[in-house]
């Protein structure tokens, strides 16, 4: 029988230092998750003139469904702020729509495969806030929870005064 001789103490020493330090490296390097969505620099603040809101959607090849979701979402939690749905006369407008990250494709009528989520709020012509989700893939814009478009809707509007009278407010 054959004794496998021990390592020499510096090598054995080097391994150690290297699983410490790789163990290291993946800790440090663990996997943040991104939030659902974040809001671009530079959101301006809605002025206590705006009592009203208008939405539209960007239409999406094989999205509305989803895309529509999304407004009745933001038409729900604007009402519970206080605002009313108005028309063409509307103080504030906000647009849904999916910014197509998929593959370039001859036929622009396919079903968008992935894609980001953008909500755009508007006063006039100016722009005062947009939010974007990370890259939502087929599965995500297939399967997508109503806690998960509730949720993402909230951080977009996150901040936006409530125009709603003090007793409307404590519901």
């Amino acid at each position: 029988m054959v004794a496998i001789p021990a390592f020499p103490f510096p090598t054995r020493a080097r391994v150690l230092a290297f699983l410490a330090l790789g163990a290291g490296l993946l800790t440090g390097c663990s996997l943040q998750p991104q939030p659902p969505l974040s809001l671009d620099q530079g959101a301006k603040s809605v002025t206590d003139a705006a009592t009203s809101f208008s939405t539209g959607i960007r239409p999406a090849p094989g999205r509305s469904r989803f895309l529509r979701r999304v407004e009745q979402e933001v038409i729900r939690q604007m009402q519970a702020l206080g605002y009313t749905e108005a028309g063409e006369s509307a103080d504030l407008r906000v647009s849904v729509r999916l910014d197509r990250t998929d593959t370039f494709r001859t036929d622009l009528m396919d079903t968008v495969d992935s894609g980001r989520l953008t909500l755009v709020l508007y006063q006039d012509d100016r722009i005062l806030r947009t939010g974007r989700s990370p890259i939502l893939n087929s599965n995500d814009l297939d399967f997508m929870r109503d806690d998960e478009v509730v949720e993402r809707v909230r951080l977009f509007l996150d901040g936006i005064q409530s125009v709603a009278p003090p007793s409307a407010k404590s519901n």
